[in-house]
């Protein structure tokens, strides 16, 4: 068992990155999407968007400091500078990974659930915003002779109600536009060399 003070200090920057972050990724990200689309590029060409016009896409304090989507983009860098950037949230990958395991991590320990229980969620399928309710499968208990896992909805705390809510605008901004056809698991990250998929 993880001792409680590493938990709540984890807790505590998760929830001050989404504070600092969130709204602005989501933001960028949907930009990135728009001009994709209305470029008609595909996601092998995101690498080729200027700096100029990457730089136009961002949003807010991203402005700051992102400077590509990726490092496959930076060829000139070696791995210790990629490393260095990486943790001085100079890709917006990385910064857009960050996010999604900060609200993996509230979620988790917030609701205390299982790992297993995490990822069966879906995206725009599993949050009752109305209610607050969140509905998982339940991991160590199947019914049934074929071992079926039970569905329950508990109760989601307003924090990772609000986190899960924007790494769900960023698979609701890929299927108004086309990207992906169907709804995909709430916590699993875009790919690194693909900002437009999973």
């Amino acid at each position: 068992t993880v001792p409680s003070n590493i938990v709540f200090n984890t807790i505590k920057k998760a929830i001050d990155f989404h504070f600092e972050y969130g709204e602005d990724l989501v933001s960028t990200y949907k930009n990135i999407v728009s001009f994709a689309k209305d470029n008609s590029y595909s996601y092998s060409q995101i690498s080729e968007i200027s700096k100029k016009d990457f730089y136009n896409l961002l949003v807010g304090k991203l402005k700051e400091q992102v400077i590509c989507w990726n490092f496959a983009q930076q060829v000139q860098y070696d791995n210790f500078e990629k490393f260095n950037e990486m943790r001085n949230g100079k890709s917006l990958y990385f910064l857009l990974r960050a996010y999604y395991g900060a609200t993996q991590f509230v979620t988790g320990a917030i609701m205390a659930r299982r790992q297993s229980e995490m990822i069966s969620l879906k995206a725009n399928q599993s949050i009752d915003y109305i209610n607050k309710i969140m509905f998982f499968k339940r991991s160590k208990s199947t019914k049934n002779i074929f071992g079926v896992r039970d569905t329950i909805g508990l109760p989601i705390d307003e924090m990772a109600l609000s986190m899960i809510k924007n790494i769900e605008k960023i698979q609701n901004t890929l299927l108004e536009n086309n990207f992906i056809t169907e709804n995909k698991n709430i916590f699993i990250p875009l790919l690194y060399n693909n900002p437009l998929g999973f």
